[in-house]
């Protein structure tokens, strides 16, 4: 099997202000730089920062919240019901590769987190957000990392 230059990239990481960039060419081909790479489903940026990876996620996370708050439109669906849905289809999401990317700053918890509570306002209402995490027996997004 050949070896395809076309599909390779390259991606050079680095927390300094002005990394020092080569050109690195193999098969008489230069190889292309981006600014990020996705591998084993993270995107790693050049700057080493995983906030367009956070943002991504919580942006699907949020999209299946959608998804079944539009799907269950009115209809009496069991919580138990409700409480599998999320944590298969959303918190899946969240949770992704959460030990790689750990987030660190307080809005990032908070956007995380904010979905969580979304969510189990749509299992759970008139309760307070501790309350509902007990009553679904979910811990907060948090603990998972």
């Amino acid at each position: 099997m050949d070896f395809n230059v076309d599909k390779c990239s390259l991606c050079t990481v680095s927390r300094k202000d002005n990394p020092i960039i080569c050109n690195y060419n193999t098969g008489g081909k230069v190889l292309s730089r981006v600014g990020a790479q996705r591998d084993l489903g993270v995107l790693m940026p050049d700057t080493a920062s995983f906030s367009d990876h956070i943002h991504a996620q919580v942006n699907r996370a949020n999209k299946m919240l959608s998804f079944i708050r539009r799907s269950i439109n009115g209809s009496k669906i069991l919580s138990p019901t409700l409480r599998s849905l999320y944590v298969t289809l959303v918190r899946s999401h969240l949770e992704n590769a959460s030990e790689i990317w750990s987030p660190k700053s307080v809005t990032t918890i908070k956007r995380i987190e904010g979905k969580q509570r979304r969510a189990t306002r749509l299992i759970l209402l008139n309760f307070s957000c501790n309350e509902r995490l007990q009553r679904t027996d979910l811990l907060p997004l948090v603990y998972c990392r």
